[in-house]
C-alpha cells in the first residue's frame, strides 16, 4: 500500500513537470512568451546562480550563462540590426526615429526578463547612438556581470573612454585627453585579444585602434607645441607650420571645434601672401565642416552662446530675414565680428546661383543685433580661459 502511494505521488511530479514542459514548449511554437513562461527562466537562471555561489572554497565563482528567452533574443536581434545601421543615417530626425524604435523594442525585453545582459548591453550602444555618455556607461556596467563577449563590452568600454578623451581635447585639455585614450587603447588590446564578439567586429576594432593611436600621437605633437613656443629661438616658419598641422589633424579627427580654436590663433598671427591665403582658406573650410556637422554640437555651441563669426566681406546687417534693402540696419565691414545668438530653421537662396545658407540672428562687438545671411561667414568657437 505504501510503495502505491509513493508511486502515486512520484506520477504526480512527473506529471506536473511534464505539464510545465508542455506549456512552455506550446508557447514557444506559437511565437508568444507570457509572464509563466518569464517567471520559469528567471526562476532557472535565479536557482542555477545561487546553486554556484554556495560552492566554497575555489575563489570568485564566475556567474552562469544567462538563459535568454526565445522572444527577448527575438526582439534583441531586431534591435542590433537597426543599431548597426545606424552609422549610415545623416539626418538628425530619422536618427532620432529609428531610436526611438530601438528604445520600444529593448522596453519590451525589459519587460520579459528584467536581467538580460544582453538587453543591457545594446541599451548602451543606443545611449551612445544619442550621445548620452553616463547612462550608456551605467547599462554598459550592468551587462558585464554576464554578457558573453566579451570583447564587445571592451570595445563599448573604449568607444566611451575615446569620447570622454574626445571632450578633453575639445576644453582643450590634452593632458587629460591623454589619459582616456589610453585607457581606449587598453581596452582595444583586450578586445583584440579576446576576439569573443557578436555585435562589432575585428574590423571596428582595428580602425578604432589605429585612430586611438593618432589622437595619442597627435596630442605629443600639441605637448611638444606648447613646449617650444616658449622657447624665443624657435623658428617663426616652424612655430606656424606646427600649428598649422595640429589644426589640421584635429579636423581629421571630426573634432572641428578645436581644430577652429588653431585657426583662430593662426588667424591672430601676422602672416602674409600665400601662407596667409592657405590659413584663411582653411579656417573657412572646417568653418562649414563644423556649421554642417552632423553630430549638432555647432547648434548646441550656439544655444550655449559660444559660437562666433567672422566676416568675410562687406555684409548687410538686416532688421530681420530679409534680403531687402529697406531693411538693412547696417554694412559690416570684412572682418568684423560678434556673436552668434540663433540660427534660423531652414536655408534661404539670395537671387540666382549664389547657393543657400541659413540666417544668424548676431549681436556685434559694438553691441549691434540684427540679421546676416551665413554664405559669407567664418565661425569659430568662443576661446576657453587660458587658451
Amino acid at each position: 500500500m505504501n510503495n502505491k502511494k509513493r508511486a502515486g505521488k512520484k506520477a504526480v511530479k512527473i506529471g506536473g513537470v511534464a505539464a510545465v514542459i508542455f506549456l512552455i514548449a506550446l508557447e514557444i511554437v506559437n511565437g508568444s512568451v507570457t509572464g509563466f513562461t518569464s517567471a520559469i527562466f528567471s526562476s532557472i537562471n535565479s536557482k542555477v546562480s545561487e546553486i554556484t555561489h554556495q560552492k566554497a572554497g575555489i575563489g570568485p565563482v564566475q556567474p552562469p550563462e544567462h538563459i535568454q528567452l526565445p522572444e527577448v533574443e527575438r526582439l534583441n536581434k531586431f534591435a542590433a540590426n537597426t543599431l548597426k545601421q545606424m552609422a549610415a543615417i545623416h539626418s538628425r530626425d530619422q536618427k532620432n526615429r529609428e531610436l526611438e524604435y530601438v528604445f520600444d523594442l529593448l522596453r519590451e525585453s525589459s519587460k520579459l526578463d528584467p536581467n538580460d545582459p544582453e538587453t543591457f548591453f545594446l541599451y548602451a550602444e543606443a545611449y551612445f547612438q544619442k550621445d548620452d555618455l553616463d547612462t550608456a556607461n551605467t547599462y554598459l556596467n550592468k551587462a558585464k556581470a554576464q554578457y558573453k563577449f566579451k570583447s564587445d563590452l571592451y570595445f563599448a568600454d573604449s568607444f566611451y573612454m575615446e569620447k570622454i578623451g574626445d571632450q578633453r581635447s575639445l576644453d582643450n585639455k590634452p593632458s587629460e585627453a591623454d589619459h582616456f585614450y589610453s585607457a581606449a587603447k587598453t581596452d582595444l588590446n583586450k578586445a583584440m585579444d579576446e576576439l569573443s564578439l557578436s555585435f562589432h567586429t575585428i574590423t571596428e576594432i582595428r580602425d578604432s585602434l589605429s585612430r586611438v593611436n593618432k589622437k595619442l600621437e597627435h596630442n605629443r605633437s600639441v605637448h611638444a607645441f606648447l613646449s617650444y613656443s616658449l622657447n624665443t629661438d624657435t623658428k617663426k616658419d616652424d612655430y606656424i607650420n606646427s600649428a598649422e598641422n595640429i589644426a589640421r589633424r584635429f579636423s581629421e579627427f571630426g573634432l572641428f571645434r578645436v581644430s577652429l580654436l588653431w585657426y583662430r590663433f593662426l588667424y591672430d598671427q601676422n602672416t602674409t601672401g600665400g601662407q596667409r591665403e592657405q590659413i584663411m582658406k582653411n579656417f573657412l573650410y572646417v568653418s562649414d565642416l563644423w556649421e554642417f556637422d552632423t553630430d549638432f554640437d555647432f547648434q548646441q555651441q550656439i544655444s550655449l552662446g559660444y559660437v562666433r563669426f567672422i566676416t568675410d566681406g562687406n555684409e548687410e546687417l538686416k532688421q530681420k530675414q530679409s534680403f531687402s534693402d529697406d531693411d538693412t540696419i547696417m554694412v559690416l565691414q570684412q572682418f568684423d565680428e560678434g556673436t552668434v545668438l540663433l540660427r534660423s530653421a531652414a536655408k534661404e537662396r539670395k537671387g540666382n546661383g549664389t547657393g543657400e545658407a541659413y540666417f544668424y540672428h548676431i549681436r556685434t562687438d559694438d553691441g549691434v543685433e540684427g540679421y546676416l545671411w551665413g554664405r559669407h561667414l567664418f565661425f569659430y568657437p568662443q576661446y576657453p580661459p587660458g587658451f
